[in-house]
This record gives C-alpha cells, structure tokens and sequence, in this order.
C-alpha cells in the first residue's frame, strides 16, 4: 500500500512539472513573452478592441479583430501606471489567444477608471506586433526600457506632456526610421541609451528645449546621416552620437557648453567637411570640430572656457 502511495505521489509530481514546462513553452515559443503565464492572473487589466489612430479596426492575417491587453497599477487615487501589454485574438466567447500581428497601439487615455500617466518599465518591451505608437495626452513619464527592442516598431512621436524618459527607453528598436519630438514640450533630457542601435533612423533633430543629451543616446545608430541639434542644447554626452558611419551632415549650436568623448568621429575626418559641417565660429562645437578634422579627436570632454 505504502509503495502504491509513493507511486501515485511521483507521478503526480512529474505530471505538474510536464504541465508547468508546457505552459511555459506556450508562452514563449515566440520569442517575446516574458512572462505570459504572469500577466494573464493579473486582475488590473483591461481588453481593449484594438483601432489605429483614425478608429479602424485592426484585424489580423484571418480578418479576426485584434484585442490589445494593457495591465496597470495605481499610482495615486488618480492615475496610473501601464506595467505590461500584449495582444490577442478571440477564441471563444471566454478565452483569448496570443496574437502577433504587427499593428499600431493605441494606449487608452484611461484605464480602470484612472488617467494613464505613465508608461512602466520595460512595459513593452520586446512586443514584436507594436509597430507604431500612439500615446494619451495624460502620459508625462516613460520609464527604463519601455520600448526596447520593438523589433517592428517604425515611428515614434513623444507628445509634448512626456517630461520623463527613462534610460535606455527605445533601446534597439532596429526598424526605428522616424522620431518626432514636440513643438514645446517639458522635456528636458534625452537619457542614457535612449535610442541605441536603433539602427533605421536616418535622420535627428534634437529642439532647443532639450538642455542634455546623455550618454549614448544615438550610439551605434549606424544609419544616421544627419544630425542637427538646436540653439538651446547645453550638453552631449559620451559617445552620445559614437558610431555615426553613415553621418554625413552635422550642424550644432553655440549654445553648447560640454561635449563629450567620442562623438561624430567614427565616420572619420573625410565626411567631416566645412560643405557639411555647420557650427558657430568661436563656439565649443567648432573646437571639438576642428579636433576631428586634425585627426585628433577629443579623447576627454571639452567644455566651454568661462568667460
């Protein structure tokens, strides 16, 4: 008897360990699902019949309406925090199924009743169907790695509510070919990393509001061919725009107090031309300039000399 009960024990116990490695497998198979078990248990969550920005419904390869699934948590009595997202399809009239067909995501203005203020870390991280974005006029902060590696997402326009970036926020979005930043906005830094590797982006311009631009923020965005920061910009960081081979045009501000190592030099002192280089004559950005096109680039931060 006592065997038989041992028996019955074992298996029982492989048996949940073969359906935990299965339901794990569901998850995941795709490459981006973190934590798809985790999410679905969550009770602070809402399905939202998925729409572009002009309110049509977006459908998948079968012409089945998509469902986008955004969990939050409250950040006070009166907003909230998106903390993870996926998209679905309908099964049945009780069950939903993973879906990842590329569509635009339109974040609710509300959700559970409260304002959506901000965009959670790594919220979306890794959602290959996100291929465009379009955010709530509510959202004032996008935290670390909310966007990395959206592997399909193409454009990006930061609503001039957002105050707060997170670093490392559209780290690696390899098919990131537009971003657009507001005409006003309170924005005031682009972070640590914010656009590494995003390697589609042919073009930046950076407004005059932007007072820092941090550490790697472009670095290794291998398809930037043009580059202008505005009257207004006091800071670039290292290697902020490292890894530029493609640059061809640069135009900086007199505005700039300190620009770090290792900016704009990789494409080599050949592109670095006064037919398409733009700098104030006596600034700072012309001095690190005219490092590079010695053939000696700034190996240290330059910074302004106080007056």
């Amino acid at each position: 008897m006592t065997k038989r009960v041992l028996a019955l024990l074992l298996a029982g116990a492989l048996g949940t360990v073969g359906l935990a490695s299965c339901k794990k497998k569901a998850g995941t198979e795709a490459g981006d699902d973190r934590d798809y078990e985790e999410i679905v248990s969550i009770a602070d969550y809402e399905r939202v019949a998925s729409a572009d920005a002009a309110g049509n419904a977006q459908k998948n390869a079968q012409g089945v309406q998509i469902y986008d699934r955004f969990t939050y948590e409250s950040l006070d009595d009166r907003s909230v925090r998106v903390t993870n997202f996926y998209s679905e399809v309908r099964e049945s009239d009780t069950s939903y199924l993973r879906d990842y067909t590329e569509h635009t995501v339109v974040i609710p203005a509300t959700l559970g009743g409260k304002t959506v203020a901000e965009i959670g870390e790594r919220a979306f991280s890794g959602r290959s169907e996100v291929s465009a974005v379009v955010f709530p006029a509510g959202v004032t902060a996008i935290r670390a790695l909310a966007f990395a590696q959206c592997s399909r997402l193409t454009a990006l326009t930061l609503p001039a509510g957002v105050s707060e970036i997170g670093d490392s926020a559209f780290y690696e979005c390899t098919a990131l070919a537009s971003v657009r930043f507001a005409e006003l906005s309170e924005l005031r830094a682009i972070p640590a990393g914010a656009f590494q590797k995003c390697t589609a982006l042919t073009e930046i311009s950076v407004p005059g509001y932007i007072e820092t631009i941090g550490q790697s923020a472009f670095l290794a965005c291998t398809g930037l061919k043009t580059v202008t920061v505005a009257e207004g910009v006091k800071t670039i960081g290292k290697q902020s725009f490292g890894g530029l081979t493609a640059l061809e045009n640069l135009t900086l501000p007199a505005s700039l107090t300190s620009i770090g190592e290792l900016n704009f030099y990789i494409s080599g002192a050949a592109t670095m031309t006064a037919a398409n280089v733009t700098v104030p004559a006596g600034s700072l950005a012309e001095d690190y300039v005219n490092e590079i096109q010695a053939g000696t680039p700034p190996l240290e931060a330059m910074t302004a000399s106080a007056e």
